[in-house]
């Protein structure tokens, strides 16, 4: 594979946010000699600004390719800013940031702004409550595939809930709620597997609704800001 040199310091770019969604795409190269290489990619996550992968191609972080995407027929010139080997079937996963589209996906992304920037938000208490909702995923032609869910806390900021969806931390995917008819996109924040059952518990965050469940949550007072219990 083709190196260009150092890759050119850039100016910051605003985050945006991750949909997880799969779709086949082709990466293409060059190795040193000038040979060309191609191989079939699958997308995990996409962003405005780049995307997730996996491939079978050991590629490494700073290393250029041209990514194809049969289905738009089109392409984009990509850098690897990560990888991560040992993947399954020996696949590679690969981070990546486009270099010259900002929007190749043609997506509206939901915004993210850095941790910094974030207003501190107190804390609502948890109400234990079922509730069935659903993930909706979208593949490559914009068919819709809902995962099943049902939750198990809600908060005013987000809630746990438990479903055979393996999202990572750090997704972002989009929370459907049947009964009231309505949606928002959401941050997971934790994954742990129940043993003996193909479920998770997933831990949420909303990304641009404060009050989502339409309830009315009481205040959750931290630990360092409640009085001291009273001498007997």
């Amino acid at each position: 594979m083709a190196k260009t040199g150092p890759p050119e310091v850039k100016p910051h770019r605003r985050r945006s946010g991750r949909i997880a969604r799969r779709m086949h795409v082709v990466l293409r190269w060059k190795d040193l000699d000038g040979n060309p290489h191609e191989d079939l990619a699958e997308t995990v996550l996409l962003s405005r600004y780049g995307g997730l992968l996996v491939c079978s191609t050991r590629f490494k972080s700073g290393e250029d390719a041209y990514l194809w995407w049969p289905e738009k027929q089109r392409g984009s010139q990509i850098r690897v800013v990560y990888r991560r080997l040992g993947g399954s079937e020996d696949l590679v996963e690969v981070g990546f940031e486009f270099l010259d589209i900002e929007n190749f996906w043609g997506i509206e992304f939901p915004p993210e702004k850095p941790p910094w920037e974030r207003p501190r938000r107190r804390r609502s208490a948890r109400i234990p409550l079922r509730i069935a909702v659903a993930f909706r995923l979208y593949d490559a032609e914009g068919k819709m595939e809902e995962v099943p869910a049902h939750t198990i806390l809600l908060s005013r900021y987000g809630g746990l809930v438990a479903s055979s969806a393996s999202f990572k931390p750090g997704e972002e995917v989009y929370l459907w709620w049947p009964e009231k008819q309505k949606g928002t996109w959401v941050r997971i924040l934790t994954r742990r597997l129940v043993p003996g059952e193909d479920t998770s518990e997933l831990a949420f965050e909303f990304l641009s609704s404060d009050d989502f469940w339409g309830i009315e949550f009481a205040c959750d007072v931290a630990p360092w800001e409640r009085p001291p219990p009273a001498a007997r």
